[in-house]
């Protein structure tokens, strides 16, 4: 018995589809890329508060990733708002890894502040390390 060749190549329903956004740089002059790091020191049974970027104006920032971890193990807290409005929040032990893709990525506008809330439940003080990274768009016209 033979089997006729019917083609070579994709099934016929594959279709290629394009991003509903940018996930990677392409051209440096629409797009930045962008990255916090630090370290916080939080004292027991406490919430720290910081300050930590303000979008600057013609630009919005997409989040790509939040890394955050700690040295002892118990369940802490991080909130991340963009003015008042929350983006993020979650609880992790010891280490917590946030991989946003362009599809579920948030996005921050110009002129927003990023506050994050750094909350340590430990009986021991802590320190919270923190990496943060996104794409700055620049907007049309701006």
């Amino acid at each position: 018995m033979t089997v006729e060749e019917w083609g070579k190549g994709r099934p016929d329903y594959y279709t290629p589809t394009l991003p509903g956004r940018e996930s990677i740089i392409t051209e440096e002059d629409t797009q930045i890329g962008w990255r916090h790091s630090d370290n916080y020191d939080v004292p027991t049974w406490t919430t720290a508060t910081h300050t930590i970027y303000t979008v600057p104006t013609g630009y919005s920032l997409a989040l790509g990733i939040i890394d955050v971890s700690t040295d002892n193990s118990c369940i802490n807290k991080f909130r991340l708002l963009a003015d008042a409005t929350e983006v993020i929040k979650f609880k992790f032990d010891f280490s917590y890894v946030l991989d946003m893709s362009s599809i579920t990525g948030q996005e921050i506008n110009e002129g927003q502040v990023i506050k994050i809330y750094l909350t340590n439940n430990n009986v021991l003080n802590d320190t919270f390390y923190l990496t943060m990274s996104g794409v700055l768009i620049k907007r049309l016209g701006g």
